[in-house]
């Protein structure tokens, strides 16, 4: 296809988006107007605007870019015509969206929306405005806010009813949610009363709800007097008439284990299933399995936070909940509290768990097209959830791909085969010679081990990895996770072809292709907050770190004084170990813009330096740029170093590695419809060496210049949301070549635009 053949599509594409779009009036009946905008004016920084936009009873229709409304823009198309074929039926199910009528009684209703909205957060003079301009078949609809001071909390004054509660209550004022001087609102006075009850829960008050706790206001002189009233328990006598009484407090009797529950079959036969059970008595905890014991009471204790003898506490059930969810081996948990037959202060605790398929396999395929360049590959996955009784997590992967590489001018067609197996081990304790129960408790701790192997067979080498790994994880409650790999060692095996090393021989290049031993440890930080509902816009960040080399290199050198004489590096087990720092950071955010519509911001910069027994960092531990999940107007390593320009020589190869990577892509994405989504992209970034050693013309990262060779990439995606995955189709383009001159990097439009210059990308899943 020609440059200007490409062109013309482009331009009538746009030309049907645009036409489509300022037509969106068309199936508009008479007094009727299309709801164009709705705008929302508040003179409160205070007044979150995006929350109070959700309480609008009627939105316009969805538009993308926003400005297109394809949408409606297809609903109008499949309209057209005498007859609605199956075609145009199809469009108005899945991707149509009916025009959206001006609704003035909506509109009022959603003014008075705003005005309770406004109330329930201390806002009671507030004033609510809207104003509408009709035109040309259109209604656009502003809301304009007017909050007012906003009312303040004068006092607060408990009245407690029950003596036996009131001491607990008024022990933990200081972190009452309402306070003197502070906004009056609706929500303060919910999570006020919530934290009464859970309070008295958590001491031992297994009846106490809500409903005990009242409310009196006055809001004369515009200031908020509140009494809270909390009221006795009710009770019924032997002639079933209802009467006060103080609340009572309850203690934990018996607690009954059912690690193998079947909830369909306990209510098909309720009378006979419960006597099918062998009960195990272990450290008075009673274990109740159907025959056979699926998982050892030691396992499921480890962090049970219910003791019989102790008071109910409500945290303690919450914290039993969160440990039997992270052994992840049971699909349904319910945790029941029954009254003691022989007294009434006593509860008997149920523990129904229903476990999962322990044992599991898959197999997946995936194909990938990067310009024309194929690759298939595969996986089969076994996994055993429970593999010893203590919920040890095993799997094993075996996987398989290989990559067609299409013949070009500069070279000939290729494959590049790659091959690989792995085991892990995932167990639920940390494997220390001291007590970690406390710390189990909080942080869901797991050791982890894993063995793998990796071979790929290209042109010009084949590189050959085995690596062992044991290592520690844990969880700082529902956002943060670390992971410290306090052995990891690997070997690395290359075998190349004359011409590989000819082409690298006498160059830093040589240090990275070397055959090494990797002996080091990693640590990995994980923040992401998306577990929180609260948040509207959410945050991702991963912190990496790994030293290697450095233990073995301080025996050498300073304790053995191990002789390298002739070599000039130190030697174990037969090859030179690497000695490096590495690290690296991956920061996004999730900003939600609209309907549907999310603007992605994602920031990665990495550093590797070699010091000590190295001269360089082995190229499976180095950086590379393009692909399918980062610069993808270019094929994976087939960017930089710098503005380095691969010589036709080794141009055959892509296979670009190096020490400094910098990276920032913004996406835009949205929904044309439940499943069928779009997104538009640019992808800015380049890796480089750290090193003046580097031969490499233009490859060494310098302050002073390093922008200039920062590469531009633009395109347009497709994803198809089939639940369990997405499947992706992004077009990229090169806006800046940075291995071209610079008055001539810029090529998006100073070239003739070609089918051939797309960079296609199919893959499965977001590429962040």
């Amino acid at each position: 296809m020609s440059g200007n053949n490409i062109y013309k599509y482009l331009l009538l594409a746009v030309g049907i988006i645009f036409i489509a779009s300022c037509k969106p009036t068309r199936w508009v009946g008479e007094n009727e107007y299309l709801l164009k905008k709705n705008k929302v004016i508040v003179d409160n920084k205070e007044i979150d605007k995006k929350e109070l936009s959700g309480y609008i009873r009627q939105k316009s229709n969805r538009s993308i870019f926003f400005i297109f409304k394809i949408n409606l823009a297809a609903y109008n198309y499949s309209q057209t015509g005498k007859k609605q074929g199956k075609f145009k039926k199809w469009v108005e199910r899945v991707i149509g969206e009916p025009p959206a009528i001006y609704d003035s009684l909506l509109v009022e209703k959603s003014a008075d929306q705003f005005t309770q909205y406004l109330k329930n957060n201390a806002y009671y003079l507030n004033k609510v405005d809207t104003q509408v301009k009709l035109k040309r078949k259109r209604a656009r609809v502003t809301y304009t806010v007017t909050s007012g001071p906003a009312m303040p909390i004068y006092n607060v004054h408990y009245t407690i009813l029950d003596s036996s509660i009131a001491g607990i209550i008024l022990s933990d004022t200081i972190n009452s949610k309402i306070k003197p001087n502070k906004k009056f609102t609706l929500k303060s006075l919910q999570k006020e009363r919530k934290r009464i009850t859970e309070q008295l829960k958590d001491s031992g008050y297994f009846y106490f709800n809500t409903d005990y706790i009242r409310y009196i206001v006055d809001t004369s002189a515009y200031k908020a007097k509140i009494e809270i009233e909390v009221q006795q328990e009710f009770a019924q006598d032997s002639n079933e008439i209802y009467f006060r009484r103080n609340h009572q407090k309850y203690y934990v009797n018996k607690i009954f284990f059912y690690p193998d529950f079947n909830p369909h079959e306990a209510i098909r036969n309720r009378k006979t299933y419960f006597n099918t059970f062998d009960t195990l008595n272990y450290n008075n905890y009673y274990f109740l399995y159907p025959g056979y014991q699926n998982i050892k009471p030691k396992t499921i204790l480890k962090a049970e936070s219910l003791r019989p003898g102790e008071l109910y506490s409500l945290s303690n059930v919450k914290n039993t909940t969160k440990y039997l969810n992270s052994l992840h081996l049971f699909r349904l948990n319910n945790i029941s509290f029954v009254s003691d037959l022989k007294s009434d202060s006593l509860l008997n605790c149920h523990v129904q768990l229903t476990p999962f398929t322990y044992q599991n396999y898959s197999v997946s395929f995936e194909t990938t097209n990067t310009r024309g360049n194929i690759g298939i590959g595969g996986s089969f996955k076994y996994g055993h959830k429970n593999l010893f009784k203590g919920a040890e997590q095993f799997q094993i992967k075996l996987s398989g791909s290989n990559q067609f590489i299409t013949k070009t001018e500069e070279r000939e067609a290729f494959n590049i085969l790659e091959l690989s197996a792995e085991a892990t081990l995932n167990i639920p304790a940390f494997l220390i010679p001291t007590r970690t129960d406390n710390f189990y408790k909080k942080y869901n701790p797991k050791t982890s081990f894993s063995a793998s192997t990796n071979y790929q067979l290209r042109p010009d080498f084949d590189r050959r990895i085995y690596a062992v790994s044991m290592g520690y994880n844990w969880s700082n409650g529902l956002n943060i996770k670390n992971n410290v790999n306090a052995i990891d060692l690997s070997t690395v095996k290359v075998i190349g072809t004359d011409n590989f090393y000819n082409d690298i021989k006498g160059t830093y290049l040589e240090n990275n292709y070397k055959d090494y031993f990797i002996a080091g440890g990693r640590y990995s930080f994980v923040y992401h907050n998306s577990a929180d509902n609260s948040f509207r816009n959410n945050i991702y960040m991963r912190w990496n770190v790994e030293i290697a080399g450095n233990t073995m290199f301080l025996f050498d050198k300073y304790i053995f004084k191990t002789d390298t004489t002739g070599v000039g590096y130190f030697n174990l087990f037969g090859l030179q170990y690497a000695q490096f720092a590495k690290s690296d950071i991956d920061f996004r955010f999730y900003q939600k813009v609209g309907q549907n519509q999310t603007i992605v911001y994602r920031t990665y910069a990495g550093i590797a330096q070699p010091y000590g027994n190295a001269k360089a960092t082995p190229f499976i531990r180095q950086f590379s740029a393009g692909g399918a999940d980062g610069m993808r107007a270019w094929q994976i390593k087939d960017l930089g170093p710098g503005s380095y320009n691969v010589p036709d020589s080794v141009n055959s190869y892509p296979n670009q590695t190096s020490d400094i990577k910098i990276e920032v892509n913004v996406e835009y994405r949205f929904d044309f419809t439940k499943n069928f989504k779009g997104a538009a992209f640019v992808d800015i970034g380049n890796i480089w060496s750290i090193t003046e050693e580097d031969s490499r013309p233009g490859a060494v990262f310098r302050t002073d210049s390093f922008y200039k060779q920062l590469a531009f990439g633009t395109g347009l995606g497709l994803r198809y949301d089939i639940q369990f995955a997405v499947i992706r189709l992004d077009a990229a383009l090169k806006m800046r070549d940075p291995s071209l001159p610079n008055e001539y990097s810029w090529i998006l439009f100073e070239r003739p635009l070609e089918f051939k210059h797309i960079n296609w990308n199919f893959a499965i899943g977001y590429p962040f």
